[in-house]
């Protein structure tokens, strides 16, 4: 992402999202780095916060408003802020070859309806070709790790991947395209010596073509 957007800031004392207590329970605490970071945001003068992560944007998106109240500041996800810049030509992307699926993680789609961009993301990249898998879109097979699972539930969380690598490989697809650090993480254990298709962000995927 970093080597992606020309402008951008970091905060210097920027707590966790807050998902993970979330999903788990915690909710006093998730409060507070909510006002931590909200407070932090709004100190630094942000005017948007772009998220890397679909938990961290579900969470930024729709909890912490009912968390802190209305935020000072818009909530996008990189991959609307990519689809952006590609529809005003801020970015050029060269040729990458490869037959990729995209697969949506719940926190993006499902719960903050994102579909389309990440899709059009793809789509703009020279020498992608862009399958389906199935079910897709609202529909999309969760990847198992979300939720607490990854941590409380391993076995299942990997069951639960497998059979989605599964889907996945119906496609023909040499690349599953994620755009969450918890799905791409836990497609990489789930894969067994004999599994031959690459894991990748989407954010990686562009750099690739900028580069």
């Amino acid at each position: 992402v970093a080597k992606i957007l020309e402008k951008f800031g970091v905060l210097k004392d920027e707590w966790c999202c807050g998902s993970p207590l979330l999903r788990t329970g915690y909710r006093d605490l998730a409060k507070k780095m909510a006002k931590h970071n909200v407070q932090a945001l709004k100190e630094a003068g942000a005017k948007r916060g772009i998220c890397s992560c679909a938990g961290c944007y579900k969470t930024l998106k729709l909890d912490w408003p009912k968390q802190v109240g209305e935020l000072p500041f818009e909530v996008i996800h990189i991959s609307q802020c990519l689809a952006d810049m590609i529809k005003n030509e801020k970015i050029s992307l060269r040729e990458v070859k490869g037959k990729v699926t995209y697969h949506d993680p719940c926190h993006l789609g499902r719960h903050c309806g994102v579909y389309d961009e990440p899709r059009e993301v793809l789509k703009s990249i020279p020498g992608i070709e862009f399958v389906e898998m199935n079910p897709n879109r609202e529909n999309s097979l969760c990847c198992g790790a979300g939720g607490g699972v990854k941590a409380a539930l391993p076995d299942i969380a990997i069951k639960t991947a497998i059979n989605v690598l599964q889907k996945i490989g119906e496609t023909g697809a040499e690349t599953i395209i994620s755009t969450c650090p918890f799905c791409k993480t836990n497609f990489l254990d789930a894969m067994g010596e004999k599994e031959k298709i690459e894991v990748c962000d989407l954010t990686e995927l562009i750099v690739k073509s900028m580069e």
